[in-house]
């Protein structure tokens, strides 16, 4: 199942030329063998790190069962129902955040690409979704570029993506593989986006390092990050202050709080944020304030959407503003690509 013109996989490792069958991608250079598991290539070099590839590609294939005769929101209901491990109201948070991804991944877009900035409205344009989840954004993102790639870790996820893409009509290729080995020639999207992932990945710098290469020259990254010393619960696993401890105190600290591993997941601070986008070699980095969409609301507590409209009106006021960015909930960051320089 090659990937549609313009885009062109090589091996994430080598980044030799792969060739193709139905089953397989196969990389002449170093002989590694990729399968193509329910019409999704898999590129992973390591797991992800929750699940084994093992587990992974069996849950995936449960999940594509039970989605031929289901829809997308219970097919959802089904996988929390067979992750028992995932405690209850966390499963029912994370599938309220599940089931408002559209409209999250509107709101992204609109930032991405404000309504007057009609010459970068992403006409003719490419863009690659890093950490896609169940599809979310690339419902309209497909409406607003001319070609659009999904790729997340997590073969499971994309088989549920599959049933949600289906259900909209959209044909959108979805690869599976790691952030930090992308499987794709250099300089192959206009854009890319990653939301909620940088705090995820195994290796933060790599990750943006591997943005960059694929970004054509002018082409920007937008992120969509959380602020490690928010004032909020932590929005993971919902424990206060978890932020402010020394890093290898929190897992104790979650561990006794939730019952559950904390050891996955590593929120950066502002200064950290705008540290690893220079590093990776982004230019004209800008680091704002998120605005809350109405589908993230929805998630919220009563006294949340309290703090939130609180937080909505204080990060107009320029003052405040500079203290949100120490304590607010998130960050949008924004990177730019230059121009590539000739030897």
């Amino acid at each position: 199942m090659p990937l549609p013109q313009p885009y062109t996989f090589v091996c994430p490792l080598c980044r030799g030329v792969l060739s193709a069958t139905t089953a397989e991608y196969r990389c002449e250079p170093c002989r590694r063998v990729f399968p193509i598991i329910m019409g999704i290539p898999d590129f992973r070099v390591f797991p992800d790190p929750y699940i084994s590839l093992a587990e992974d590609r069996e849950k995936g294939r449960r999940l594509a069962e039970y989605g031929h005769a289901h829809n997308f929101e219970s097919t959802v209901a089904y996988y929390y129902a067979m992750t028992p491990e995932v405690p209850p109201d966390l499963a029912a948070r994370y599938t309220r955040y599940i089931q408002t991804g559209i409209d999250r991944g509107r709101a992204l877009l609109g930032a991405m690409a404000p309504p007057e900035s009609t010459a970068d409205q992403g006409a003719g344009r490419s863009l690659l979704e890093i950490g896609c989840g169940t599809g979310g954004l690339l419902i309209d993102a497909r409406e607003n570029y001319s070609h659009v790639v999904g790729i997340d870790i997590a073969l499971r996820w994309l088989v549920v993506a599959q049933i949600r893409l289906r259900e909209h009509g959209a044909d959108v290729p979805l690869v599976c593989c790691c952030a930090e080995y992308l499987p794709f020639l250099d300089e192959q999207f206009d854009r890319v986006t990653a939301g909620d992932v940088l705090e995820h990945s195994v290796d933060q710098q790599r990750l943006l390092a591997e943005s960059a290469r694929v970004l054509k020259p002018g082409g920007t990254l937008f992120l969509v990050t959380q602020n490690r010393f928010t004032l909020r619960l932590e929005p993971c696993v919902r424990v206060w202050g978890v932020g402010f401890l020394p890093r290898p105190w929190m897992n104790a600290y979650v561990r006794w709080a939730r019952r559950i591993p904390y050891h996955r997941v590593h929120m950066v601070s502002y200064v950290e944020l705008r540290r690893l986008l220079r590093k990776a070699g982004f230019q004209a980095v800008r680091v704002m304030l998120p605005d809350i969409s109405t589908g993230e609301r929805r998630l919220m507590t009563g006294w949340e959407k309290i703090q939130i409209a609180v937080y909505n009106g204080l990060k107009r006021l320029p003052i405040i503003r500079m203290i949100l960015y120490l304590g607010g909930p998130a960050f949008w960051a924004l990177g730019h690509k230059g121009p590539t320089r000739k030897s």
